[in-house]
């Protein structure tokens, strides 16, 4: 993402992602469906209380369903393991010009 020109920060876990969106505004958030201490899905529902218009790339290689399905909508995409760069990309691009 950096290298296509994209300011990129990067949290080790979920509540580190959760405070690093409260304090910096992203345009989007990538996030890794399995983390330490909570799911994306999880992160993906706390930062929807303060930014419900947010858009969203989750990332997983296996997802239990229901766990998706709970935080999926129009400004949410899925993006299965493994991909290439160029698949995140035109995720990222087709939510920012929504």
């Amino acid at each position: 993402m950096a290298s296509a020109g994209a300011t990129v920060e990067e949290a080790a876990e979920g509540g580190a992602g959760i405070e690093l969106v409260r304090r910096l505004r992203p345009d989007l958030l990538v996030v890794d469906f399995a983390m330490p201490g909570m799911t994306g899905a999880d992160v993906v529902r706390k930062v929807r209380e303060e930014h419900p218009g947010l858009p969203v790339v989750l990332v997983t290689g296996f997802a239990e369903s229901a766990k998706l399905d709970a935080v999926t909508g129009p400004q949410v995409a899925v993006l299965w393991k493994p991909f290439e760069a160029q698949e995140l990309l035109r995720k990222v691009a087709g939510l920012l010009s929504r």
